[in-house]
């Protein structure tokens, strides 16, 4: 249920806040006063377009706020939860309209439902079930024909059959699309298996096993290339140090023994003794060293050439696979592992096809019993918005549902048929207003005024099954008096019995059967126009309905027949 709506800064709105009653809101008010001004505002809360030329003349911003008191709907909390929206008992939708200012491309259009900022087509998706707008400029439902087989089904109680469809038809769009990526992965496999088994087989065949096998090898190369020097430098650090006459251990000694002497005077000395004795045994440390790794250079280069290949496969492996030796052997073990998994495929593909054909012959069945029902049921729906017409001022219309197959590229193939997320068909509502007229798509045939009363129509027929909570008709009352208006105003208040309903009306007969009554004026002030929208009570009710009823000549007359069409609703 619309609870209230704050308009500020819109068109000819300057701020204006109404609260909206249940049941049956009527809106009246002369021609050019603001009645479109304000559908508009309802339709930016339901996800229409915004445009800039929206905002009120003089400022930069303008605001549309509705807040609603949700009824129980699982799948509209589901819903909302998914958008990071907490479940609440009421929903306020926001839509700020922002004027862009030069080059600055920092103002921007916000959307929001309770707080939360979310995108407009979250938003229509949000309002779907909660506001259906009925006009003349609005792309609403009916004119939408993807929407008629969704009314067909809805009227037939078919809703639970066909989400069972929807979940299967998404289990075989998931199967289809794993196959497609299978059968593509099959095709190229050929190649690439010859390619990577080849790959394979060189690494195997280079028995990688030490990631730094190509460092050790050039360092043994280096080596065995340089023997002869790395022997006589290491022989000749071993001689300077220990080896030769005045060696450095030598030195040392004799400085260690003159250290002794002079601890045996003075023993603060005792530590630069320890430091000496350190020095030489390290000293005498590294000359052993420099001798042992002299002895162990060879002069045998037999394996040098061996060694020098070696390190040439290593290196054309690491530039093949632009990596360290380490990285070679990853990328091996990657290899293995992508050509087993070429050896599963097969049966995965296999596997699939078999999930495929279970599926599809539920989904075919499921789909052959639902357009059968849709089949048998639409004539029944059809005869019965004929009959509601026919007290709405349209007694020849004549309507039938046109079952369209489903295109190629709108489903998946089940044999010979093509099954889409709806089932086998399309509907497409057609209507001939007249005897002698063709039947034709209702969006392409019918007016505004016959839309919203095809809608209301309609609206009468499934008010129990319908999730939307709001109406909003305008035009509904096109071309329409005398017993015929009467017929409307009382169908209009059947359905607010179960549904909340606004009409802009210009029928005395439907505003006075209203439970509120809204009145729209122009109000000039200095030179600036502003659009008022006001509750009338029910002295104010009976002038408006005497101007409607009279024009501006009102009578004694004329107030009494207001007085009667205001007791008819409140008597």
């Amino acid at each position: 249920m619309l609870e209230s709506i704050l308009i500020q800064n819109f068109a000819l709105i300057d701020t204006l806040r109404i609260k909206i009653a249940s049941g049956l809101t009527v809106i009246t008010g002369e021609t050019g006063a603001g009645k479109s001004t304000f559908l508009k505002a309802l339709s930016l809360i339901g996800g229409g377009r915004a445009h800039a030329s929206l905002i009120r003349t003089g400022t930069n911003e303008a605001k549309i706020e509705a807040n609603f008191i949700m009824r129980q709907d699982n799948a509209l909390k589901s819903l909302l939860r998914s958008l990071g929206i907490r479940d609440s008992k009421k929903l306020t939708v926001t839509r700020i309209l922002k004027r862009r200012l030069g080059k600055s491309n920092g103002s921007k259009n916000s959307t929001q439902i309770n707080g939360v900022n979310v995108s407009v087509t979250d938003l229509q998706r949000v309002m779907s079930s909660m506001l259906e707008i009925s006009g003349q400029d609005d792309a609403h439902h009916l004119r939408q024909a993807s929407t008629h087989l969704h009314l067909i089904d809805q009227a037939a109680g078919l809703g639970e059959s066909r989400q069972l469809l929807e979940s299967s038809y998404q289990q075989l769009v998931q199967i289809d699309e794993e196959l497609a990526s299978s059968f593509r992965r099959q095709q190229s496999q050929a190649d690439r298996e010859d390619f990577l088994s080849f790959q394979l087989n060189e690494l195997k065949e280079a028995r990688l096993e030490d990631p730094l096998e190509d460092e050790h090898l050039e360092q043994k190369i280096t080596q065995l290339r340089n023997a002869a020097r790395l022997r006589e430098d290491a022989y000749s650090i071993d001689r300077v140090l220990y080896g030769q006459q005045g060696s450095a251990v030598e030195q040392l000694n004799s400085a260690l023994s003159a250290l002794e002497r002079l601890l045996e005077v003075d023993a603060t000395l005792k530590a630069s003794y320890d430091d000496l004795q350190t020095a030489l045994a390290i000293t005498e440390d590294i000359a052993r060293s420099a001798s042992s790794y002299a002895r162990s250079l060879s002069d045998d280069t037999s394996g040098l050439a061996d060694m020098e290949d070696r390190l040439d496969v290593l290196k054309t492996l690491k530039k093949k696979h632009r990596g360290t030796l380490a990285d070679v052997m990853i990328r091996r073990d990657e290899i293995a592992r992508e050509l087993l998994s070429f050896e599963s495929l097969d049966e995965r593909i296999r596997v699939l096809n078999e999930q495929r054909r279970v599926i599809g012959q539920s989904l075919l069945s499921q789909a052959q019993a639902l357009s059968e029902a849709r089949q048998r049921f639409a004539p029944t729906l059809c005869r019965s918005i004929e009959r509601e017409l026919s007290d709405l001022g349209m007694p020849k219309a004549k309507l039938e549902v046109e079952f369209i197959p489903q295109l190629a590229n709108q489903g998946c193939t089940i044999g010979e048929q093509i099954v889409g997320s709806k089932g086998l068909e399309r509907a497409n509502l057609l209507i001939s207003a007249n005897p002698g007229e063709p039947l034709l798509p209702v969006q392409s045939a019918a007016s505004g005024g016959e839309i919203s009363r095809i809608t209301l129509a309609i609206k009468r027929v499934i008010a129990d099954l319908d999730p939307v909570s709001v109406y909003v008709f305008d035009e509904v009352d096109s071309g329409v008096g005398g017993p015929t208006a009467e017929a409307l105003g009382l169908k209009l208040k059947h359905v607010s019995h179960s549904r909340q309903v606004l009409c802009i009306t210009h029928l005395p007969q439907v505003a006075g059967i209203g439970d509120q009554h809204l009145f729209v004026s122009k109000q000039v002030k200095g030179d600036r126009t502003r659009s008022i929208i006001k509750s009338l009570s029910m002295e104010q009710r009976i002038e408006e309905v005497s101007r409607m009823l009279g024009g501006k000549r009102i009578t004694d007359r004329t107030r009494a027949n207001a007085e009667e069409l205001l007791g008819l609703a409140n008597g």
